[in-house]
């Protein structure tokens, strides 16, 4: 089962993401649950950038930066390709005993790594996978996951009880 997750910018997906990783985790302790979350790296009270977060050991990555110095760039951020390969890689060492693999996000700064986008291509293949997409991106990867799988979309609305849902949706599966 593939649950693909999407929403405006600042709609709550990652939020979603970790309250349906720690239902889960609640109602069954033994599961193994690896990849990775992005977070708002906030400085001033301004978003300056992201970082991800393993989900099995904690160990964060900058994903990009304002201040970052890269030639890769989206928007105002400097991505950090070589930061992003390095927490692939401990996604890739963590899959074979997975039970649950989230990533959250699958959007323009993790493609600008081409070992991210095999890593995505490779999950498709696993029993349960949790990915968050970005809404609009144009990326042939994401058009091709949105037509594979019906999205479901957080809003303002329903960002409090979708957690349950998803969460009661993956659990039913597995």
């Amino acid at each position: 089962m593939v649950v693909l997750i999407t929403g405006d910018p600042g709609s709550g997906k990652t939020t979603v993401c970790m309250r349906v990783v720690e239902l889960i985790k609640r109602k069954h302790s033994d599961l193994k649950i690896c990849g990775f979350i992005t977070r708002e790296i906030r400085e001033s009270g301004r978003r300056s950038g992201f970082e991800m977060v393993d989900l099995m050991s904690g160990e964060r990555g900058l994903l990009a930066h304002v201040m970052f110095r890269s030639s890769v760039r989206v928007g105002k951020y400097a991505v950090n390709v070589p930061g992003i390969e390095r927490m692939v890689e401990r996604v890739e060492s963590q899959l074979e005993s997975c039970d649950l693999i989230v990533i959250d996000e699958v959007g323009p700064m993790e493609l600008k790594s081409e070992r991210f986008r095999k890593l995505i291509y490779r999950v498709l293949d696993f029993d349960s996978v949790i990915l968050t997409i970005h809404k609009r991106s144009k990326d042939h990867l994401l058009i091709e996951l949105r037509k594979k799988f019906h999205p479901v979309e957080i809003t303002v609305e329903n960002r409090d009880s979708m957690p349950h849902k998803i969460a009661d949706m993956v659990m039913r599966w597995k």
